[in-house]
């Protein structure tokens, strides 16, 4: 008897989950009433049989989150601190300290899609305004040579794609993006980027997601976030998910291997 699978799509991720469903069902492998379960995004429950059934025990899990844990598994991120930073060190920030990264520095979200939390930060005294507004992690600007995505599964790189301003009169505000005149292309791999990214999904307790990477102008590779719902239908990364579902076949046909 085939294994199959059913699908556990976040909001975010309903078109690229509704493309990921018909080639599940073109495979012969997606049935609603399956034991296993795919989370295309963060889960709501975790799941003995499933992919990216959090095992962190963490549900929907903030970027500043997976920053650290990604930090501590070795990952090189863009340097960073969060709210709760500030918030221990309140008599020091009182007394005028703050954490020291250079500015102009970027104010981020919690959760955000296409960049929409950023927010920039030219001095100290703004932090504290940032974060009674809602913002609750602040990123160093690191100047880019390129910003890559690149697909993972299990530790095997699936695609990567390069972010390519194509429509400069689109630029109307900060981040990379779709709404910004950038258009992802294919490229070749990265083999520091690749290295990054494994480290990434291992450390997030991930079996798949599409990693957001700059190589920076300094020489090094930065990791910016990992996405466990990534759009294809704008990054035109349909053959990407195709992959995706292969993967997923494979692995249900294995007997739901566990991989972490």
């Amino acid at each position: 008897m085939q294994n199959t699978v059913t699908l556990d799509v976040s909001k975010d991720g309903a078109q690229t989950g509704a493309v990921l469903q018909q080639y599940l069902t073109d495979r012969g492998v997606y049935n609603p009433q399956s034991r296993a379960t795919v989370h295309y995004g963060y889960p709501h429950y975790p799941t003995k049989y499933g992919l990216n059934g959090h095992r962190l025990g963490t549900v929907g899990l903030g970027k500043a989150e997976g920053m650290r844990l990604m930090n501590a598994a070795g990952c090189r991120t863009v340097p960073y601190f969060t709210a709760d930073d500030v918030a221990a060190n309140a008599k020091d920030v009182a007394a005028g300290w703050f954490p020291t990264l250079r500015y102009p520095m970027l104010a981020r979200k919690a959760h955000g899609m296409g960049g929409q939390d950023i927010a920039t930060v030219f001095q100290p005294e703004e932090i504290p305004w940032r974060i009674a507004a809602g913002w609750t992690w602040f990123s160093e600007y690191v100047p880019v040579d390129k910003e890559l995505r690149v697909w993972m599964f299990r530790g095997r790189c699936l695609d990567t794609f390069e972010k390519v301003m194509e429509r400069p009169h689109d630029y109307t505000r900060i981040g990379r993006n779709f709404d910004n005149g950038f258009q992802f292309q294919y490229t070749h791999a990265y083999p520091e980027a690749n290295r990054q990214s494994a480290l990434a999904l291992r450390a997030q307790g991930l079996d798949f997601a599409a990693i957001d990477l700059l190589l920076g102008k300094d020489g090094n590779t930065y990791i910016l976030e990992t996405n466990t719902a990534p759009g294809a239908l704008k990054s035109k990364a349909q053959v990407t998910v195709a992959k995706l579902a292969d993967c997923i076949t494979e692995w249900s046909q294995e007997g739901y291997p566990e991989w972490l």
